[in-house]
């Protein structure tokens, strides 16, 4: 977007904002925030790598709801468990709509970036210690076996990059397959294992495979 056509945007609110050092027992997390962080690894990094960028804060003129977080709601939570009492913000002044879109976006930017996977592992590899970035030594393992496999190409196979149909194994494709990771009941537990006993198969995925192509839902 050219500056002309950004100048031609409406804003409501203040969005210049200001940088304040700001007491933690006066803000409160966003209201509704769909966004679910790993508390435990955030905390660390604060830990380690201390408060590098502040936290996003409404001032909350428009909204009735003062000192609101719309961007760092997880740094917040993990500056609580820390103990801090004091944490660096941002403050802006922003109506509800305007709110709810800065939460959205600040989520959905990061969720659409992508890694250069070779960049990565030279970047973590490059550490004397993974401690406070979010990584650990196993992480970088499967990463360094993931480069060492031919696999990547900073592409997956199943993503239009440029790895062409059949140029790896079924196996070598498995490696980029969604994962399935879920908390049920036990008798739905139960009644998966007894509906996937009823199937031959090597694994859990072959049976799941064999129950949908039965149902006419696989080919």
């Amino acid at each position: 977007m050219s500056d002309d056509a950004l100048a031609d945007v409406p804003v409501t609110g203040t969005l210049m904002g200001e940088p304040v050092r700001m007491a933690v027992a006066d803000l409160r997390t966003f209201l509704g925030n769909p966004r679910r962080g790993n508390i435990a690894k955030i905390a660390e990094s604060l830990a380690v790598n201390g408060m590098y960028k502040p936290l996003v804060v409404n001032r909350g003129t428009h909204t009735g709801r003062p000192n609101e977080v719309l961007a760092g709601n997880h740094t917040l939570m993990a500056a609580r468990e820390l103990g801090w009492t004091e944490v660096n913000a941002w403050v802006i002044d922003v109506d509800e709509h305007q709110a709810k879109k800065i939460v959205a976006a600040d989520n959905r930017t990061a969720d659409l970036g992508d890694y250069d996977n070779e960049a990565l592992v030279a970047l973590l590899s490059d550490m004397e210690d993974l401690e406070g970035t979010g990584y650990v030594a196993d992480d970088l393992e499967a990463l360094k076996d993931l480069e060492d496999s031919g696999l990547w190409d900073n592409e997956n196979p199943f993503d239009g990059g440029d790895s062409g149909s059949g140029t790896h194994t079924d196996a070598d494709n498995a490696k980029f397959w969604p994962k399935i990771d879920m908390r049920v009941p036990p008798m739905v537990m139960d009644a998966w294992r007894e509906l996937l006993d009823r199937y031959q198969g090597q694994d859990d995925v072959a049976k799941l495979t064999a129950h949908l192509q039965d149902q006419g839902l696989l080919s």
